[in-house]
């Protein structure tokens, strides 16, 4: 039944992507982007691969800074295999990348999924305090532009929050809670209740494990490197056109910020909200649809081509034994 469900979510967002992108690239305009995409510069995807590569092994030195001090050995090329593979599941099925790279971590160098899901979890904690800083700084520097739009979709988000704190949410809670108690109770007597405390005790020191990193400001400054660093990759896409490419930095920021919640939708890989929320932030600069759209699948297509053919070659890599399980799903 839980497998029926998530195909059934995987197909429902999977629908919802393909339906955004085929309202951003109509059919009857493919062949007018393909021909478009034919005149793009692509001199500079190459440095968007190079800056791709520092960034992915980046998050993989600092994902290995968390895991080491909980006493497991990892290797920098084990880390940048798990996390590259992670990409790839994650592209392919929205939420997965995070239970896959732990469980490739678990086939490579041993670390058990549930310490290293903890440390994932931190690390999460720490890219959404980065994207939130972001997002302040094109508040702050094109507020008129994209200010009140931006501050419209938090404070909406906000209220939908809001809105669970209802009496049927807490008595759900609640309910939940007692079934908790009894399940635990039940789990004692039949003799797995220490089995499931070990384990919740290795996820909790995984996602306290920033209390024992030994370099607390490489950590900050690797994640600044990666923020920086997909940056950097948004805005060399706008060089393959000279319409985008004489837009300056803070547009570059603009549509790196929007793209970003774009791709973070629950849809496999970004796909269709990631270039919806591209072209839009585009089209506030006046960049006409064609062109927009052009760039759009450029920085998209790089990105997630990418992600596919290192992924696919880090799984390959990976030991694999007749006793090991496959890589999880959710």
């Amino acid at each position: 039944m839980k497998k029926l469900i998530n195909i059934l979510k995987y197909v429902l967002f999977l629908g919802a992507g393909l339906g955004i992108f085929f309202y951003v690239y109509p059919i009857e305009e493919i062949e007018k982007i393909w021909e478009r995409l034919k005149e793009a510069n692509y001199i500079y995807v190459l440095p968007v691969l190079v800056i791709a590569v520092a960034a992915h092994y980046s998050r993989a030195l600092r994902w290995k800074m968390l895991i080491d001090p909980l006493g497991y050995t990892t290797k920098p090329m084990s880390t940048f295999r798990a996390v590259m593979i992670g990409y790839y599941f994650n592209t392919l099925v929205p939420r997965m990348g995070e239970v896959s790279r732990c469980a490739a971590l678990n086939r490579i160098d041993k670390v058990p999924v549930s310490v290293s899901l903890g440390t994932v979890i931190t690390e999460r904690i720490f890219d959404l305090v980065a994207l939130a800083v972001i997002v302040a700084m094109t508040i702050l520097l094109e507020f008129d532009l994209v200010g009140e739009m931006i501050l419209d979709l938090i404070t909406k988000k906000a209220e939908g929050a809001g809105g669970l704190l209802s009496w049927t949410t807490v008595a759900v809670l609640a309910g939940a809670v007692v079934v908790i108690y009894l399940g635990l109770k039940l789990l004692k007597k039949i003799g797995f209740y220490e089995r499931i405390m070990n384990l919740i005790n290795e996820f909790k020191n995984g996602v306290i494990s920033i209390r024992k990193l030994k370099h607390p400001l490489a950590f900050i400054g690797h994640t600044v490197f990666i923020w920086v660093a997909y940056y950097v990759m948004c805005y060399l896409s706008f060089l393959t056109y000279p319409e985008t490419a004489e837009l300056g930095l803070s547009a570059g920021l603009v549509v790196f910020t929007l793209s970003t919640i774009g791709f973070i939708a629950p849809v496999p890989g970004g796909v269709g909200t990631y270039q919806y929320m591209f072209t839009m932030a585009l089209s506030l600069y006046f960049i006409d649809d064609l062109t927009s759209g052009s760039v759009a699948m450029i920085a998209f297509l790089v990105n997630t081509v990418f992600n596919l053919i290192i992924g696919a070659i880090a799984l390959n890599l990976s030991p694999k034994k007749e006793k090991d399980a496959p890589i999880p799903s959710e």
